[in-house]
Parts: structure tokens; sequence; C-alpha cells
């Protein structure tokens, strides 16, 4: 660390090691891409080998499903049981007839289907190939299937696991090919032949490991096999949808409640089933879980020591940079004393002394600007206050011409006595900021000479807190608002009255001064408002005059505004700054 602060190195250099370590993380992204790429390997070899899987559980399932297809169509043509349905057969009859059956079904005794029909006709005749059962032949008519049964007018319909609750037994599901014998009057009679779901279930079950589910789905999406035997003849699913989701014969991951499944179908047209299997992901990823622990647990110890490396390098490299950047968020600040004393590489060395050149050429901007500003400020203001002063010299002098030419001399001596002092306390003083209750009694004088003009009296009150008097505000800031006061609003009328208070809140001066005279019309108040009033109504010796000399002093944050109700008076009110 001591060497790296007494003698400057490269950041060249710096750059180069930061690529070492980069190549840590390189290192451990390709670690984790090879765990990845492994991840989707074992997925890949399991879904094709559960696709084989389940093609062979639905080459089983189209077996059976042929196989009862073919009974079906034999026990259909027999002319016994047609003979039985259609007519009216005695006990002999009878026999021959399950004479038939039993050697129809014998065919299948080899595969192991469990394979029984039923026969109920409309003339009552009933016949279950498996004499252990009892069967309630009627019950057939009332099943909700069967009304698709007798539509289908003789061919067969595939009637998904149902629980044939009346059989004498378990009560177990069964999936059966079912359809109708056509009389004249319609449906004579019903053939049904079944088979056991565990029949399907049995195709599979070596193909479960307790982690795994494989189930039968037929074309309405109804469940007709599952390893949950609660979940069979549930209508579970929108095939259409499932088949837009999920490829047909492929295999893909899915969520389900917020745990991932390899899903795994296979269909087959000619029996319209699809075999479906889900395996969670999880017990699927078991080994490659505990691998990864191993490699990520190794990674991890690279990364620290990398980390560790980083953060030396970063400290040697950053801490210079910090203390800069401190030192400039001092100098945005307007701290200009600040010096950066030059450490770190032989970059950042450089940046600091660039800084410390550019604090003094800064400093020396800002004095020359200070400089230019003081007095282009001083100008500014002094060209309006030059505005005002012979404003208003020239209206004062005229009225007192005017009443010595009407012989009023002794009007005139007393407009004299206050306009003298007026002249030395106001026009004439070098100061720029006075106090408000100084401004005050300078407008309550100014209001008493203006008095001499007119015949009626002008009431003026005024409504200072302790706060506000002892604040300061530019010289004559008030005057060109109280004389347009007079002037423009209340000048000739009986019961004129201007109003002046002053408060401080937040800060601030608000000044307000209010006269009972005409007001002013929307249209001038609006241009008022905007600062484009004409030369002949609101002139620059009044009210923008004032506006224009607060935003100097003050900012353009502070300022004048006006509110008036024409024929109910007019409001002006000044914002500046506490300023004590």
């Amino acid at each position: 660390m001591t060497f790296f602060r007494k003698k400057p190195v490269s950041i060249r250099l710096g750059i180069f090691v930061c690529y070492s370590i980069l190549l840590l993380f390189i290192a451990a992204a390709v670690c984790f891409s090879a765990l990845y790429m492994t991840q989707k390997a074992i997925i890949m070899e399991t879904g094709n080998s559960r696709i084989d899987v389940l093609s062979q559980i639905s080459a089983r399932a189209k077996l059976i499903k042929s196989s009862m297809t073919t009974l079906s169509n034999l026990l259909y043509r027999d002319e016994w049981i047609n003979g039985a349905v259609f007519g009216d057969p005695g006990v002999q009859e009878e026999l021959r007839i399950q004479e038939n059956a039993h050697k129809y079904e014998s065919a299948y005794k080899e595969l192991d289907f469990g394979i029984y029909s039923v026969l109920s006709g409309e003339n009552g005749f009933g016949f279950c190939s498996d004499t252990t059962r009892l069967y309630d032949f009627e019950r057939i008519r009332k099943c909700l299937w069967y009304k698709n049964v007798a539509a289908g007018r003789g061919e067969i319909c595939w009637v998904s696991s149902y629980d044939d609750t009346y059989l004498k037994g378990n009560g177990n599901y069964v999936f059966s090919a079912a359809r109708v014998f056509n009389g004249e009057d319609g449906a004579a009679g019903v053939l049904l032949v079944s088979v056991p779901e565990r029949i399907l279930f049995d195709t599979y079950k070596i193909a479960l490991n307790g982690n795994n589910s494989i189930y039968i789905v037929d074309k309405s999406g109804t469940i007709v096999s599952h390893d949950n035997p609660g979940m069979i003849g549930l209508n579970y699913f929108n095939m259409d949808v499932f088949h837009q989701l999920v490829e047909t014969n492929n295999f893909s991951i899915i969520t389900k409640v917020k745990d991932k499944y390899l899903l795994s179908n296979v269909y087959d047209e000619r029996t319209g089933w699809t075999i479906v299997e889900e395996i969670p992901l999880d017990s699927l990823m078991a080994p490659m879980h505990r691998l990864s622990t191993t490699v990520v647990g190794i990674t991890l110890f690279c990364l620290i020591l990398a980390f560790a490396l980083a953060y030396v390098l970063a400290r040697l490299t950053v801490n210079p940079i910090r203390t800069l950047c401190a030192r400039m968020e001092r100098v945005k600040d307007g701290d200009m004393e600040v010096w950066d004393i030059c450490t770190g590489w032989t970059e950042t060395r450089q940046l600091g002394e660039s800084f410390n050149q550019m604090i003094g050429d800064i400093k020396m901007l800002m004095r020359q600007l200070k400089d230019k500003e003081k007095k282009k400020r001083m100008a500014e203001l002094d060209f309006l206050q030059m505005q005002i002063n012979p404003h208003f010299l020239y209206n004062t002098l005229f009225t007192i011409k005017c009443m010595v030419e009407m012989g009023k001399g002794e009007e005139a001596v007393k407009m004299m006595d206050i306009f003298i002092p007026l002249l030395k306390e106001g026009i004439s003083s070098s100061q720029e900021m006075v106090y408000i209750r100084d401004e005050c009694h300078w407008l309550q004088r100014f209001v008493q000479l203006i008095q001499y003009r007119y015949e009626e009296p002008i009431g003026v009150d005024f409504d200072i807190s302790a706060a506000a008097a002892g604040c300061y505000i530019p010289r004559m800031l008030l005057q060109p608002i109280v004389e347009n006061s007079i002037y423009h609003g209340i000048e000739n009328m009986k019961g004129a009255h201007i109003q002046v208070t002053a408060g401080v809140h937040n800060n601030r001066v608000t000044i307000r001064i209010t006269d009972n005279g005409r007001g002013i019309d929307p249209e001038t108040l609006r241009t008022i408002e905007a600062g484009q009033w004409k030369k002949n109504s609101f002139n620059k010796v009044g009210l923008l005059n004032v506006r224009e000399r607060i935003q100097i002093i003050f900012g353009g944050e502070y300022g004048l505004h006006v509110d008036s109700v024409p024929g109910e008076g007019t409001v002006v009110t000044v914002t500046i700054p506490e300023i004590n």
C-alpha cells in the first residue's frame, strides 16, 4: 500500500489487473454455463426417454381400445343378440346369447383386459356377460352420456371412465364402447363393451416411481385414467388450449402452483387419447442440485479471493477520485476555498493538478464577473431611479407653479415645506435600502403633498407589523404604486381611501397597497400581469418600474402582483425577502 502511494502507477497497469479479475468472473460464468447446459441435457435426455415410455403406453392403450371395438362389432352383428333385442327371446335363446358372448370374449382372455359386455333392450331384455355381477340395466338410460350414445345411431360412442356403482363389487371405474340398436321407432337397445379403468392403469403403473404422475385424457378433456383415483372422470382440460400451449408428442417445462414440472405427452389419433406425464423438476434435478452445491461452493471461494483483490485495487483507484469529487461538490455549493492534494495513480494526480488550476481560474473569473454584474446592476438601478426622480419633481413643481399662478401662495409655501424635506430624505439620499417604517413615513408625507391638488380628501392608513417595520426595502419602492392608485383609481373621488399593510411570513415580506377606487377592467389587468401595459395608462415610472427594480435586486421569484374588481378597487401586492 505504501509503495503505491509514494510511487505513481499507470492506470494502464490497473486496467490490466482488473482484466485479470474479470477472467475469474469469466471462469465463474463458464462454470455456471456448464451447469446450465448439463441441466438442459438432462431435461432433453429425460424428456426423450419419457416420450418413448408414453408411446409404449399409448400402443398398449390402443390395443385395448381396438379389442373393445372388435368385440363390440362382433356382438352388434350377432343374429342371436339382434333377435334378443328386437324379438321376444325365451330361456333357450338367452342361454344361446350368453354362450355366444362368452365365445367372443374368450378370445381376449389371454390378453387379460377384463373385458365384459352388457346388453339392455327396450323389450325388457337384459344381459351381462359377467355372471358374477348383478346389473341394473335400467340405469344405463339414466346416465348423462346415454343421450350422446343414442344420437350416434349405432356408431360406437366412447364413454370415459365413470363409477359403475350398481355393479356388485368394489364399484371400480370403467370405460366403455357404447352403441344403440336402431329400430323403426328409435333405439331398440344398447350395447356396452366395458373394461375396468385399472386395466389402463396397469399399462403404466410400472413407469411410476413415486415422483411422477401419469394420466390419460380423451378428446373432451376428461381424465380416463389417472394414478390418483380421485382425478378419474374429471373434465380437467380444454384440449384445444392444451395442444396450443404444449407441443404434441413432445415435452416442455411448465409451471403449476409456482412449481416447475417436466410435462411430456403423446397423442394417438386413432384412440383420441393423450397420454400425459408430469415430473417435478426439483426431483428430476436432485442429483444436479447436489453437484451444483459443490461447484457453487468452489466458485464462491474463488470469487471471494477475487473480490478481495478487486477491493484493494478499487480503493487505490477510487479514493483519490472520490476525494476530488467531494471537493467538486463543495465548489458546486459555492465554496471556492478548496484545494486538492494530488495522490494515487498518475492520471488521478493529473486530474487533481488540473482541478487546482481550474479553481484558480474560476475564482479569478468570478471576481471579474462580480465586478461587472455589480456595475451593471448599479447602472440599471440608477437608470430606474433617474426615471422616478424627474417624474416626481416634475409633477410636484408643476403643481406648485399652478398654485402660485392662481394666487394660492400660502398653500404653495406649505407644499414647499413638505417637498423640501422629502427631497432631502428621499430623492437626494444615497442609501439604496431603507427601513419599511421610514418608507411609510415618507409615503405619508408624499400623500400630504399630493392632497393639495385635490378638493376631496384622501385617507391613508398604515398597518405595519412590528416584524415588518424593521425590515429593509428599496428606497422609494412604494411611492409609484401609491401615486398610480391616486391618479388612476381614486382621483377626485369622495371617500377615497388607501390602506397600506405589511407583514412577514416564511422569511418573506408581503406589502399590500389597497384602494377603494374605480378598479381595472379584466383585459387591462391581464396586460399588467404580462408586463405589457401601455405608457398612457400604467407607465414605466409606475408599476413596471417597481417590478423591474424588485427583480433586479432580489431575483425573479419576487415581484409585484395586481388584483382588481371594477367598481370596487385594486390591490397591489409586493413580495420581497426579509432583510433585517
